[in-house]
């Protein structure tokens, strides 16, 4: 199974209003919030420019110096332009995530232009990535766009934070079989390592068995 993030937008127009969410695109976003902590906004400043120069450049994300991410497991996923009626799947249409819009307009820091790469909904499941890299990913969204990667930790509840239309999607070769919001997901995951931290923190139990002559 592969695992993606898709963002669902009603046309090609929507790719855009991407911007909103993030604070180095949208630096208006927490203005007069006095919960936000500055090291929260510079998280997201610092991610956010990995992610534009890393996948401008071709490479890995990392993540604590060791590779996170093979590939761009982000998609949007739109119909036509909203004066057209969506008549059929077909007439879906579907792009990377990481496009002009995340450089369009940007200040000194940007060393390079990103460009739209579209692709064909139906290749999305070839596209997407392992279970263990989708996961490095998502904790990595949900840092550019909260400062924070625990989902304990509170964001505004704003579009920018996790509640959006953001889908995370397990996919086969034949069908969807997992759909969840990217909340939801991360929160499942933070709640499966703590299980797993509990059980390690346990001493191993002691065998009653008699060894055998």
């Amino acid at each position: 199974m592969q695992w993606a993030l898709i963002e669902f937008k009603q046309d090609i127009s929507g790719r855009g209003r991407e911007r909103d969410k993030y604070v180095r695109t949208n630096p208006g976003k927490y203005a007069g919030n006095p919960s936000r902590p500055e090291i929260m906004a510079e998280h997201e400043k610092r991610m956010f420019e990995a992610f534009v120069t890393h996948i401008g450049n071709g490479k890995k994300i990392e993540l604590n110096g060791k590779p996170a991410v093979k590939r761009e497991p982000h998609f949007f996923v739109y119909g036509p332009p909203a004066s057209q009626a969506l008549a059929d799947f077909n007439q879906l249409r579907g792009s990377l995530y990481w496009g002009a819009w995340a450089t369009s307009g940007a200040q000194d820091w940007v060393k390079t232009r990103l460009t739209d790469i579209e692709v064909c909904p139906a290749d999305i499941p070839e596209l997407s990535a392992t279970y263990e890299e989708f996961v490095c990913y998502a904790g990595c969204i949900k840092l550019a766009k909260s400062g924070v990667f625990s989902v304990s930790e509170q964001d505004d509840g704003s579009a920018g934070g996790l509640v959006d239309l953001s889908l995370v999607v397990g996919l086969t070769n034949r069908a969807v079989t997992h759909v969840a919001t990217l909340h939801n997901f991360l929160l499942t995951q933070q709640l499966i390592a703590e299980q797993h931290l509990e059980l390690e923190s346990q001493p191993a139990a002691q065998s009653t068995q008699k060894p055998g002559f």
